[in-house]
């Protein structure tokens, strides 16, 4: 499938990009510096970070919260929680893989990662690889999303996940059309093998 977190995080930097695109120009035209357009883009992403913030602050369900506060490494993650809740998309928070967890398993296939700045050693690093490859082999999708990221486009990560979902439901129709063509020419063969003696 070729989906990986830079891939993810390369789309969701574009679209933020091209979201901010207009005003930096606008700010370039007007005469601003540099440093004026990265205070106003770094308060623009605090902007989009509370837009985010009130989105999962309306989700609150008194049973759910606890257990995500209960459960949860990080305020991302509680708030991602609730964005994935109210995605519909079908999903477990802290889930065992042993000798594993992952943040979230979504689909029953894709192991989510939010990754924190804990991950960006070299140590943590050879982990996460040593990890990602056990999932892998058992089957899972795995997608890590630095922190940053899901804090200022949740939606994004969000739109990403179904992108790997359909496409993964698509590549299974076609799985299950070819299979079930060689079937049916199987049983052909055999039908004429039995005509023919």
């Amino acid at each position: 499938m070729g989906t990986s977190t830079r891939s993810i995080t390369g789309k969701i930097h574009a679209r933020l990009t091209a979201e901010f695109l207009p005003v930096a120009e606008a700010m370039r035209a007007e005469g601003c510096d540099d440093r004026d357009i990265v205070r106003a883009l770094n308060s623009w992403l605090g902007q989009k970070r509370t837009q985010q913030e009130r989105k999962t602050s309306d989700a609150f369900h008194i049973s759910s919260c606890l257990t995500v506060v209960l459960k949860r490494d990080s305020k991302t993650e509680g708030r991602f929680y609730f964005l994935l809740e109210q995605s519909g998309l079908k999903f477990s928070f802290q889930y065992e893989i042993p000798p594993y967890r992952v943040d979230f398993l979504v689909e029953d296939f894709i192991a989510l990662e939010l990754d924190g700045l804990q991950h960006r050693t070299e140590e943590a690093q050879k982990h996460d690889e040593r990890r990602d490859k056990y999932l892998r082999l058992l089957g899972y999708t795995v997608l890590r999303v630095p922190v940053a990221v899901a804090d200022v486009a949740a939606d994004a990560v969000i739109e990403e996940i179904r992108a790997i979902v359909e496409d993964r439901q698509e590549r299974l129709k076609r799985f299950r059309v070819v299979r079930g063509g060689k079937k049916r020419r199987a049983e052909c063969g055999q039908r004429s093998a039995a005509g023919n003696a």
